[in-house]
């Protein structure tokens, strides 16, 4: 996939206060134009389908340290409605979770007193 480095420019702009290397202080860098996958390791077996995290390398022009950028989170790539839907399931259920602790609390102080 082709990335939009504009935006991603602006992503890292936005977002690093210091665009110096932490470890050699260079502040040249690279970017690809592509997006890369990680992927769960599952003992080299290869696997159809399955969680990736879509990410952009960014690498240090003078030490080679890379820092990994979430492409979903840099905007640069979107979200598939399978991962929003996925999204909401987990919000409610992270609710009701925390309504059932906050009921078993109410409980629990009301039989202690």
């Amino acid at each position: 996939m082709y990335i939009d480095k504009d935006a991603l420019k602006k992503f890292l702009f936005d977002k690093w206060e210091d665009s110096n290397c932490p470890k050699c202080k260079n502040n040249q860098w690279t970017v690809p134009y592509d997006v890369f996958e990680i992927k769960k390791y599952l003992t080299g077996k290869f696997i159809i389908g399955g969680e990736v995290i879509p990410v952009i390398p960014i690498t240090c022009m003078n030490c080679g340290l890379t820092f990994m950028v979430n492409a979903i989170i840099a905007g640069i790539v979107k979200k598939t409605d399978k991962e929003k839907a996925a999204d909401k399931e987990f919000e409610k259920y992270m609710k009701e979770h925390y309504e059932r602790a906050l009921q078993r609390r109410e409980n629990e102080e009301k039989a202690e007193s």
